[in-house]
């Protein structure tokens, strides 16, 4: 069940991500998303071994992300994993709560306004960070090397988490609760900091 990107993703997002899912796939990338995403029951057996035989992992962000138990628990075992994560912007919408800890750090890429319209550039960034780039000129505003997608980054884009996965997660909710505003205006700024256009 290997993949060179698994996609995670809101259920209402469905048809926009098995069109861009599409595009990948015409690339030459294997691609795996839950396409009978109906409830929000966790990540599924079949979704965790995608996961683990996949290259990268692919947040494909909305709104809904952010109520998504699916969405956390299948960044909390990438992350586990030490898979990149590229977070995509699919709408004007920010994580919140122990997502924004989690994702605040790492380099985003906006694709909204028009998702569909940036497919062919997000399909090349995609292929480039699963180490199958394809012909031709490679995204200008977006990292490719994927070490830029794991975790936590120092300065350099370089991965600077000590601890992953759940642990981390239940870390940042100590964290919310200890120093709450200060540390969320923190993040969010972070967040805004490393967002990356197409």
């Amino acid at each position: 069940m290997s993949c060179d990107v698994f996609i995670s993703y809101g259920r209402a997002d469905r048809e926009m991500v098995a069109a861009i899912a599409r595009r990948l796939e015409e690339r030459g990338l294997t691609v795996w998303y839950d396409a009978s995403i109906t409830a929000e029951d966790g990540l599924s057996d079949e979704g965790e071994a995608a996961l683990r035989e996949a290259t990268i992992m692919s947040l494909f962000f909305s709104e809904e992300c952010n109520r998504s138990r699916q969405v956390a628990d299948e960044l909390a075992l990438a992350d586990e994993l030490g898979k990149p994560v590229v977070p995509v912007m699919l709408e004007h919408a920010a994580p919140r709560g122990a997502l924004l800890f989690d994702l605040a750090d790492r380099n985003w890429v906006q694709a909204y306004p028009e998702p569909r319209l940036h497919a062919d550039e997000l399909a090349s960034l995609l292929a480039h960070v699963a180490g199958k780039p394809a012909p031709g000129i490679p995204p200008q505003n977006a990292p490719t090397n994927p070490e830029a997608y794991i975790g936590r980054q120092d300065p350099d884009g370089l991965p600077s988490r000590y601890v992953t996965g759940k642990t981390y997660r239940i870390l940042n909710l100590i964290t919310l609760g200890l120093y709450g505003v200060v540390m969320g205006d923190y993040a969010i700024r972070s967040f805004e900091d490393n967002i990356r256009k197409l």
